[in-house]
C-alpha cells in the first residue's frame, strides 16, 4: 500500500509532512490557493512539528478542503495474528481567520479505517495565535476503538490509514490559518512477544571420514586399561601371599625336611591360573 509508515516509526516521528521527512501526506482543494507545511512555532507541542495551511487573501474560492492523511503499516505476528485492533487516537486542531468572527463553529472529521469520527472547532483569533502565540485553548479530540486491518498478500503485515480533514469557509480578501498538532494513535491491543531464535547450535555430527578415535573412546580405553593392569597385579601379589603361607604350612608338617609338592590339579586357585 502507498505512503505506508511502520507503526514503531510513527510512535517516534517528526508529526510533519512527508516533505519534511515527516509521516503526513496532503490533499488540498485548488492546489493554487491553499499552502500547507510543516511548522515549528513555539506553540506546536506535542511533537517536533506540526501541520500548517494558510490561504492569502488573493484566493479565489468560497470553501476549501484540506486532508491530511497516512498508512500505518503493523507486523500481525506482535499482537498474536489478530486481524482486529483495538486503539486511541487523538488529534487538536487550531482555526482562525481575519474576517470569520470569533467562535463561528466549523466541524472537523478524521478516520480511522473505516470508522470516521465528527468534532467541532470553533474559529479563533488569528492575530492572538500568530503574533502573541496565545489563544490555542482546546483540548486534543480522543476516541478510540476497534480497526479491521486490511491484509498484505502474505497476511503477515496489517495497514490502518488515518485522515484528518476539514472543510471550511473563506470570506472574500480574507487571511485564514489552519493548525494540526499532538496527533496519537497507539493500538491498545496486547502485544504478544515474538521469540528470537535459539543462540545454542545442536551438537554436530562426528565425522565419518575421521581415521581417529573420538577423544571419549580413547580416555576412556586408556582408563580401563589402567584399571585392568591395577586388577592383575593386585591378584598377583595376593597369590605370592598365599603361596608363601601355603610353603611355611607345609616345612612345619614335613619337619622341615623339604617342600612337599602338590599337584597342580590339586593346587590352589592361585597356582592354578598362575603357573
Amino acid at each position: 500500500m502507498p505512503s505506508e509508515i511502520s507503526y514503531s516509526d510513527f510512535q517516534s516521528s517528526n508529526g510533519a509532512l512527508a516533505t519534511d521527512s515527516g509521516p503526513w501526506l496532503l490533499y488540498r482543494s485548488y492546489y493554487d490557493d491553499v499552502n500547507c507545511g510543516s511548522s515549528q512555532r513555539s506553540f506546536c507541542t506535542g511533537s517536533e512539528y506540526c501541520l500548517a495551511c494558510w490561504v492569502f487573501p488573493s484566493a479565489t474560492q468560497s470553501s476549501y478542503t484540506v486532508s491530511f492523511f497516512t498508512t500505518i503499516a503493523v507486523k500481525l505476528a506482535e499482537y498474536g495474528g489478530n486481524t482486529n485492533l483495538r486503539y486511541d487516537w487523538q488529534y487538536t486542531a487550531w482555526w482562525g481567520s481575519r474576517r470569520t468572527a470569533v467562535g463561528t463553529a466549523l466541524q472537523m472529521t478524521s478516520s480511522v479505517g473505516d470508522t470516521d469520527y465528527s468534532d467541532n472547532i470553533s474559529a479563533s483569533n488569528a492575530t492572538e495565535l500568530l503574533s502573541f502565540s496565545r489563544g490555542w485553548d482546546y483540548q486534543p479530540w480522543k476516541h478510540s476503538g476497534e480497526v479491521n486491518v486490511a491484509l498484505s498478500p502474505d497476511r503477515t503485515m496489517g495497514y490502518i490509514p488515518l485522515a484528518i480533514n476539514l472543510t471550511f469557509p473563506r470570506q472574500t480578501g480574507d487571511y485564514i490559518n489552519y493548525f494540526v498538532k499532538e496527533v496519537s494513535f497507539k493500538i491498545t491491543t496486547e502485544s504478544t512477544p515474538v521469540p528470537s531464535p535459539s543462540s545454542t547450535a545442536p551438537p554436530g555430527p562426528i565425522s565419518s571420514g575421521s581415521k581417529g578415535l573420538p577423544i571419549g573412546a580413547f580416555v576412556g580405553g586408556i582408563i580401563g586399561a589402567a584399571i585392568l593392569v591395577a586388577g592383575i597385579m593386585f591378584l598377583v601379589l595376593f597369590c605370592r601371599k598365599r603361596e608363601k603361607r601355603s610353603n611355611a604350612t607345609s616345612n612345619q608338617s614335613a619337619g622341615g625336611t623339604g617342600i612337599t609338592q602338590i599337584p597342580v590339579e590339586q593346587a590352589p586357585f592361585c597356582q592354578q591360573h598362575l603357573l
